[in-house]
């Protein structure tokens, strides 16, 4: 039973440090991740020929969102912070 308490208990942990110190307690929807996206490549949404987006986490735990773009054929990469929506990275390739 002890055992079954600390791992429920490290479990609520981790899931905490996720949103914890992020400097908002509201998280960013995956639409206004694709339009953080479009804004900094500078282009409209009939502009895009293709977008996916999926929920992941970087190497520090945090909760981001991994979005592939396609723009006049060529396809981007971004990776942004699923609480602050700072682009932690891009560049082109991706699927």
């Amino acid at each position: 039973m002890a055992k079954r308490f600390v791992i429920v208990l490290a479990l609520l942990a981790m899931l905490l440090s996720v949103f914890a110190g992020c400097g908002s307690s509201k998280a960013l929807t995956g639409d206004e991740a694709e339009k953080i996206v479009m804004e900094h490549a500078g282009v409209s949404e009939s502009e895009v020929s293709d977008i996916h987006t999926h929920v992941t986490t970087n190497d520090e735990g945090v909760a981001c969102y991994s979005i592939h773009i396609t723009i006049n054929g060529t396809s981007y990469e971004y990776l942004i912070h699923g609480m602050t929506g700072e682009i932690l990275s891009y560049g082109e390739g991706g699927h």
